[in-house]
Formats: C-alpha cells, sequence, structure tokens
C-alpha cells in the first residue's frame, strides 16, 4: 500500500532522520573534507577517530 512510505524511508534514511537540516548541511560541508583531515578534526576534538569518513564526519556534526 501507499501509505508505508514513511515506514520504509526511516529504514533507509536512519543516519539522516537523527540530523536535523543544518546538520546535514555542515555534514555535506565535512563530506568535502579528506579522510585525513576529517581525523585531525577528530583528535583536536577529543573523539574516537576509527572509522570511514560518513562516520567521521557524523561524528564531528553530532559534536560541535
Amino acid at each position: 500500500s501507499s501509505d508505508n512510505g514513511s515506514s520504509d524511508n526511516e529504514l533507509n534514511m536512519d543516519d539522516l532522520n537523527e540530523l536535523s537540516d543544518e546538520d546535514n548541511n555542515k555534514l555535506e560541508e565535512y563530506m568535502k573534507l579528506s579522510v585525513k583531515e576529517l581525523k585531525n578534526k577528530c583528535i583536536e576534538m577529543n573523539l574516537q577517530h576509527s572509522g570511514n569518513k560518513s562516520s567521521l564526519a557524523k561524528r564531528i556534526v553530532e559534536n560541535l
């Protein structure tokens, strides 16, 4: 049925659902940086700096 669109959306967009539009914009900005730059930023912020690019960027945005 067509009314289950929202639940499908939640499953696919889980990561983004937690973030506000403003945070999503910040996330896009951080995704433009290199993994090395993101790791350095995490270290500066005393955050864990393991993981792939999107998890690093997300971690930074969530802790700004």
